[in-house]
């Protein structure tokens, strides 16, 4: 392949990590908020939130690496492959959050069930800043969409 050609495909490559990266620090922005108003109510965490959470700081964590090594370090196969591999498991880890968050996957009117408290949509949590459920529960659904386009 030619110069331009490597250099499209390099290009591409970043950019496309980069939109993953947005992605999947978006679910760990909105996520780490959910974790800190459970420890803050002291209402307890369950397994599968801080599974939810370390998820998406590992997958953060490997597309800022991969969107460096598409610059500095595409065309070589050994990395290629370790891509390859690690591209699968950020797949299979963002399939989990979203199979992890679908009994929330509602709709955001009337009475809600919400990490944070179930209720109606005008109901205030009693945690953190005491948002309303129903921002809660539209920011669950953003998270179940972000996961699943990340995958």
């Amino acid at each position: 392949m030619g110069f331009l050609g490597g250099s499209l495909l390099r290009a591409a490559g970043t950019a496309i990590y980069f939109l993953l990266f947005l992605l999947s620090a978006a679910v760990l922005g909105i996520w780490s908020y959910f974790v800190a108003a459970l420890v803050q109510s002291n209402t307890g965490l369950e397994n599968q939130w801080v599974a939810i959470e370390a998820l998406a700081a590992i997958a953060t964590a490997y597309c800022l690496f991969a969107i460096l090594l598409t610059c500095f370090l595409g065309g070589n196969k050994f990395f290629a492959l370790i891509g390859v591999v690690m591209d699968i498991l950020m797949c299979g880890a963002m399939v989990g959050v979203a199979g992890m968050l679908r009994r929330y996957v509602q709709s955001c009117s009337g009475r809600v069930n919400t990490i944070l408290g179930t209720g109606t949509t005008a109901s205030i949590s009693q945690t953190f800043y005491n948002p309303r459920l129903k921002t809660i529960c539209e920011l669950q659904l953003a998270v179940f969409a972000l996961a699943v386009i990340a995958a």
